[in-house]
């Protein structure tokens, strides 16, 4: 069972934090900025109508319609925080292509009708999916998307991997954790085999056509992206914690003490450290 917070969503952290939506908000920037909107070989010429699932701030959903102005882009959250933020962003951009819900992504069905969407994209939607519902959450995508209509996931698994002793053990806490609440598609030390187990679960929901690309962001002291990661770290550490408390594994008093060296270690010229996202994208088949 997932740990739900207290809006009783899947949602790992409170979705309702400001900080929280700040640290979305710094993340969704950075990955637009080094990984792009999707990958440069996914054609989105023919598409008409997208659906961003769990769009938190809406800065993704944003983009896609400044970058497509004749698509109509929908954004579903479970927050009322994030969805007031992207309500306020579109409105600042000048945006009239794009709209944002309140929804939950896992209670399903979807409030759509059958076929609404040529293309649905989920960002790291490991961290509000249970594992045991991605196969009903598919499910639920084929039913949305138009045959020949595109699924789209990007996920990451870890923190990333580098030469700081605390943020790797950091990491394993919270890789235990997770799967231990029942989130995460792979064990913990397999992040390797996550863009596997995503196309797994796409291939047995119907999905052809399965592509996939691995981006390796590299966060080491001095890289474009290193202060934004060392940014979100500092918030995202901090409100992790309760969930790792939770599993059991650890006390506060290491929490903390692993918290400080991680920020002190990426303070440090020689901190090395890359991020691995994960892009696997298919095509929905016609019904058998």
């Amino acid at each position: 069972m997932a740990i739900p917070d207290k809006q009783g969503s899947s949602y790992i952290l409170d979705a309702e934090n400001a900080a929280e939506l700040a640290r979305l908000v710094r993340q969704a920037r950075t990955l637009l900025e080094h990984i792009g909107l999707v990958p440069a070989n996914l054609d989105l010429s023919q598409v008409q109508t997208i659906l961003d699932v769990g769009c938190g701030p809406g800065e993704w959903a944003c983009a896609a319609a400044r970058a497509h102005p004749q698509c109509s882009v929908t954004g579903i959250d479970i927050s009322e925080l994030m969805l007031g933020y992207a309500h306020r962003l579109a409105d600042e951009q000048g945006l009239e292509n794009v709209s944002f819900q309140r929804m939950d992504a896992i209670s399903l069905p979807l409030e759509f009708p059958p076929a609404s969407f040529d293309l649905i994209y989920s960002s790291i939607a490991s961290s509000f999916i249970p594992t045991a519902l991605w196969p009903q959450f598919l499910h639920e995508c084929t039913r949305l998307l138009r045959v020949g209509g595109i699924m789209c996931c990007m996920e990451m698994n870890s923190l990333g991997v580098s030469n700081s002793p605390a943020l790797e053990r950091y990491n394993d806490l919270l890789l235990e954790a997770a799967q231990g609440a029942g989130m995460g598609l792979v064990p913990p030390r397999e992040e390797l085999s996550y863009a596997q187990a995503v196309e797994r679960l796409l291939r047995q929901s119907g999905f052809t056509r399965l592509r996939q690309r691995v981006v390796e962001l590299d966060i080491s002291a001095g890289a474009p992206a290193h202060t934004s990661a060392r940014d979100g770290m500092h918030i995202g550490l901090k409100l992790l914690q309760p969930f790792v408390l939770r599993s059991g594994l650890c006390m506060q008093e290491e929490l903390n003490g692993l918290y400080q060296q991680v920020m002190q270690d990426m303070a440090r010229p020689e901190f090395r450290a890359v991020s691995y996202f994960y892009t696997i994208w298919g095509v929905r088949a016609p019904a058998s």
